[in-house]
């Protein structure tokens, strides 16, 4: 076996969802090994590899990008979803501009009631509030549009984006 500094980073693919999930909980309870993502075919676990892959932090290092979400979300509607996805690249894309941190943590959790809160933290030193730009002022309006809340927390051990999505748009 070969000497590792950290954790062997998995990419579960499988077609069957039960299998892929039992694969993912199998590797995911072994000492050292972190299931990164998970997809439904080869070609879709490439298309994910590949893009967090490219991922790149400010200075250049690659950006360890962990994803914690359940295995099946229920089903939202289409501006949750894509205000979802929407905070969570721009997030994500903030932190590989701006954060001397290489170290990000997205996380997807279903709350009470079913809303969805998407939380995308780093670990670079921010030792001053963000000047919120396009990105930041496209993701409170983003957010809030569909009844929701972002909140920005800064400290010197890192930064943290969290959205919290409302089940349901109100009318």
């Amino acid at each position: 076996m070969r000497p590792t500094t950290g954790p062997i980073r998995v990419l579960v693919a499988d077609d069957h969802p039960v299998v892929r999930r039992g694969m993912a909980a199998l590797l995911a309870s072994l000492d050292g090994v972190e299931v990164v993502a998970e997809a439904a075919t080869g070609e879709e676990a490439l298309r994910v590899r590949r893009r967090v892959t490219q991922l790149r932090a400010a200075d250049g290092r690659p950006l360890d990008l962990t994803i914690d979400a359940p295995v099946r979300l229920p089903p939202l509607p289409a501006a949750v979803e894509v205000a979802a996805y929407r905070v969570a690249v721009e997030a994500v894309t903030n932190i590989a501009r701006h954060s001397d941190g290489a170290t990000v943590r997205l996380t997807l959790a279903l709350r009470d009631a079913g809303s969805l809160t998407v939380t995308v933290a780093d670990t670079g030193r921010c030792t001053e509030p963000w000047t919120p730009g396009v990105g930041i002022q496209s993701m409170h309006e983003r957010v809030e549009q569909i009844g929701g809340t972002l909140t920005l927390r800064t400290t010197p051990q890192g930064a943290t984006v969290t959205a919290d999505l409302p089940p349901a748009i109100p009318a």
